[in-house]
């Protein structure tokens, strides 16, 4: 007996759902094993909070750069976002204190 089309489209997808669990299975096993050995896309560092100012430790992506200087633009971003938060603040203080200033 002949397959009709939509018994093979349905085992074509049998076929491709079994394929994709394979797949997340074995990169499950790799993570797994990359983290018994201390190896993998991940590592943990110790910086200050930016808040509270305590250390904390936080898991941060494994990256090396390709070249020097190659990741000083996140630097540069990060920069000028605390700048314009500060100017903001400030800015904010000092309106706070003239609307205080004229209703006194």
């Amino acid at each position: 007996m002949a397959a009709s089309l939509a018994m093979k489209i349905v085992q074509a997808r049998v076929y491709a759902q079994g394929l994709t669990l394979l797949v997340l299975v074995a990169s499950a096993g790799f993570e797994v094993a990359d983290a018994k050995s201390g190896k993998g896309r991940w590592e943990i560092v110790r910086v200050r909070d930016e808040v509270s100012g305590e250390v904390v430790e936080r898991k941060v992506p494994v990256h090396k750069e390709a070249y020097a200087g190659e990741d000083l633009w996140k630097d540069m971003v990060g920069a000028e976002e605390r700048r314009l938060k500060r100017e903001k603040e400030q800015r904010e203080r000092l309106e706070r204190e003239a609307r205080q200033k004229a209703e006194a």
